[in-house]
């Protein structure tokens, strides 16, 4: 139980550190206008909507490529396979989107994709992780 909740815990932090680093690089290739707060909805909501869309793939591909991960670490250090692992991953993971959702006026395809993604690339990770320690590695 408790390499279980050790490897929920080291898969969270591999997934925000993940998101982090690759968020880090749309801070490059579409920075915030520095007058722009978050308190300015009106400003978010233009900023969001006039950004390349390739700039919220990368958040979309970091999200994914974060649940993932987090579902591959936490098989790899869990005791044994745990079905439940994937899913609280990813319904935290979906439920930080969310709140960003609400908090962050983005738009209307990006919100339904970010929701749909978290699951789904949890329980990939997962099965991931469990198939590399079946086939001994």
């Amino acid at each position: 139980m408790a390499r279980n909740v050790i490897g929920l815990m080291i898969g969270m932090a591999g997934a925000f550190f993940l998101y982090w680093t690759l968020q880090s690089v749309n801070q490059l290739l579409a920075p915030a206008p520095e007058e722009l707060t978050m308190d300015d909805v009106q400003g978010m909501k233009e900023y969001y909507n006039s950004i390349p869309r390739i700039v919220h793939m990368v958040v979309l591909a970091s999200h994914a490529l974060g649940a993932l991960l987090a579902g591959f670490l936490a098989a790899k250090i869990g005791e044994y396979p745990n079905p439940l692992l994937p899913y609280t991953i990813g319904g935290f993971l979906m439920l930080m989107a969310i709140i960003r959702m609400i908090v962050v006026p983005l738009p209307v395809w990006f919100m339904i994709t970010d929701v749909i993604v978290h699951i789904p690339c949890a329980l990939v990770g997962y099965r991931l992780g469990w198939a590399k320690i079946k086939n001994g590695a």
